[in-house]
């Protein structure tokens, strides 16, 4: 197709209005990659990013980025995909929210623990992920009763089983075969082994 000033304003308003490559394609007559490349070449995309025809104003999108808000979160605020946030960010020329560092407290933290704060909860006292917290807890050694968390959500091995593995490594089973036979993980076998 040749893509003359009048049909790229055609093709730039068709994606304003929020149609689907598709939908422009069938209109113009043309296949949806020609779309997809002509969009590429001419840099035509929507400010609401990639899906969807949802949209935020850059006024609210400033204050979402002020008030510390990340990508991620104010996307699910307003419909957007984290992507979607991004872009549109740099459409209106709006900077990130420059990343915090992550100081977790080992005193506060193990405090908020022990008043049955969620994760969730202590990740954003301390602007840091989940995984952050959960990483901490773990080298605090805290373990929130009743949550699976790796092996240790695992359920307790009987002990005559116990014993059974470890006769098995006494008479020269090798680590592949205990875990193997017994279908357990490698830090599991070790605690099994190295426990008293």
């Amino acid at each position: 197709m040749n893509w003359t000033h009048p049909a790229i304003r055609r093709l730039r308003e068709s994606v304003d209005r929020g149609e689907t490559n598709k939908q422009i394609a069938a209109s113009m007559g043309v296949p949806p990659s020609t779309i997809r490349a002509a969009r590429g070449r001419y840099g035509i995309c929507r400010a609401s990013g990639h899906r969807g025809s949802a949209t935020i104003d850059p006024d609210t999108l400033r204050a979402e980025v002020e008030a510390g808000r990340s990508d991620y979160t104010i996307g699910a605020m307003y419909g957007l995909t984290r992507g979607g946030v991004r872009h549109a960010r740099r459409r209106y020329g709006i900077p990130a929210n420059p990343r915090q560092p992550s100081i977790v407290v080992h005193d506060v933290l193990a405090a908020m623990i022990a008043d049955d704060k969620p994760d969730a909860a202590c990740a954003r006292h301390f602007r840091v992920s989940e995984q952050t917290i959960r990483n901490h807890r773990r080298s605090l050694g805290v373990v929130r009763p009743g949550r699976v968390e790796g092996w240790q959500g695992a359920p307790p091995i009987p002990d005559a089983k116990i014993n059974l593995i470890r006769a098995a490594a006494v008479h020269g089973w090798s680590r592949k075969r205990l875990m193997s036979h017994f279908q357990l993980g490698p830090a599991r076998l070790t605690r099994i082994l190295a426990a008293p």
